[in-house]
């Protein structure tokens, strides 16, 4: 691994300081200033280095396909592609050398960097080159990720930014509020594949957007997490939400007179919470995107780029403080 190219960035404001890396368009450090104090709202490596050998995308922008597509194949306009797989037999996240596991190339501005990158035709198993910008900026209270992507050739394109959050110290995620602005959500197989049957959210004991306790969002439902432990799950505004043309908010959570809102223009988001070694409740990521496996479903969108097409990811995160 050529780890002589790794290097660092920092965005800083009166209310907010991030830090990210090259290596996966990496976000390493965000901290936001709330009740008069800097709150690290992510989980963090100690060093930069770290993230060279990190397993689990801490951090990345990831894709070309963010998720798992099954068997790591489909079909684009009636050609049989095979995809590099990286999880048994399905690919995760564009394998192997995904976009989190780029180098890209970053300009730095006053309140922001601009991530570029181009992965190769047949890249992970991928049937044409893909030209990407990742635009990172400083909000007021914030932060905005926008991606761009265009192809040489029919392509899929599905990123996804995959940030661990947690607003409090460790082991206080459980008592996290949790707030989804969704219809409903998919079921997974034991391989972690979304099905097509319908999670059921709605349930008289937790409503999505009630703000509940992470913890008790476990708990209402814990038969359907049996086999996972925790949730890796989409979510979606509804059946037949496309992209839109501007973010919308999907997705609260707050802690200790700290809210952090998840505001983007994907039709809905992937839901994974982490634990750790010991069993922990560790840290949550709220990943934007079209549902995973799109390609080999059924879909209102089908995640193929084409040559002249210009895909957009834009998703924000906003702070508030609260008493």
């Amino acid at each position: 691994m050529d780890t002589d190219r790794l290097q660092g960035y920092e965005l800083n404001s009166e209310t907010v300081k991030l830090k990210m890396i090259n290596y996966g368009a990496r976000t390493t450090a965000l901290q936001v200033r709330s009740h008069g104090e800097w709150r690290s709202v992510v989980l963090s490596l100690p060093e930069h280095l770290d993230y060279c050998f990190d397993t689990v995308s801490l951090g990345a922008l990831v894709g070309p396909v963010g998720g798992r597509i099954q068997n790591s194949r489909c079909l684009i306009d009636q050609v049989d592609i095979h995809l590099q797989p990286n999880d048994g037999a399905h690919q995760l996240h564009g394998g192997e050398l995904g976009l989190g596991q780029w180098y890209w190339d970053v300009e730095e501005h006053e309140q922001g960097l601009d991530f570029t990158a181009r992965l190769p035709e047949g890249h992970g198993g991928y049937p044409a080159a893909i030209d990407l910008t990742c635009s990172v900026r400083l909000l007021e209270s914030g932060v905005s990720y926008a991606v761009e992507a265009r192809c040489t050739a029919p392509t899929l394109v599905n990123v996804t930014q995959h940030n661990y959050y947690c607003l409090g110290p460790s082991g206080s995620l459980s008592d996290h509020h949790l707030s989804l602005y969704v219809e409903d959500g998919y079921t997974v197989d034991s391989e972690r594949i979304a099905t097509t049957t319908r999670f059921g959210l709605a349930q008289p004991e937790l409503e999505p957007n009630s703000g509940q306790f992470v913890s008790d969002w476990l708990q209402t439902h814990r038969t359907r997490l049996s086999d996972l432990g925790g949730f890796d799950h989409y979510f979606y505004r509804s059946s037949s939400a496309l992209v839109q043309t501007d973010p919308s908010l999907i997705a609260s959570l707050s802690y200790d007179g700290l809210t952090m809102d998840l505001w983007t223009d994907q039709p809905g988001v992937q839901m994974y919470t982490r634990f750790d070694e010991a069993g922990t409740l560790e840290a949550i990521c709220l990943e934007p995107q079209i549902v995973p496996n799109a390609i080999n479903r059924d879909c209102a969108e089908d995640t193929i780029l084409r040559p002249g097409e210009r895909y957009r990811w834009h998703s924000l995160l906003k702070f508030s403080d609260y008493d």
